[in-house]
């Protein structure tokens, strides 16, 4: 048998981006500005029941800061129900 005269390359593993406790990071820091359920607050003044799909797509749009706190609320839901799958 003929020996092998190329290299095996293995493909180095790189993290992701972003870090498994993320979530905790940003609920930390939201806590430590005091905004804390101030995406709630503005859906519930503009009509919605709470945070709700209709709440966060209207949120997306508007754009800005707001759509900063609607993109996580977002993840936030997913996350939630990912939790409640699991059980």
């Amino acid at each position: 048998m003929a020996k092998r005269t190329t290299k095996r390359t293995t493909k180095k593993r790189t993290p992701k981006k972003g870090t498994k406790k993320w979530m905790g990071k940003v609920s930390a820091r939201m806590e430590r500005k005091g905004t804390v359920g101030s995406f709630t607050a503005w859906c519930k003044a503009h009509g919605y029941g709470g945070v709700t799909a209709g709440c966060i797509a209207a949120a997306l749009k508007k754009g800005g800061k707001l759509a900063k706190k609607a993109a996580f609320a977002k993840a936030a839901r997913t996350v939630a129900r990912r939790k409640r799958r699991r059980k």
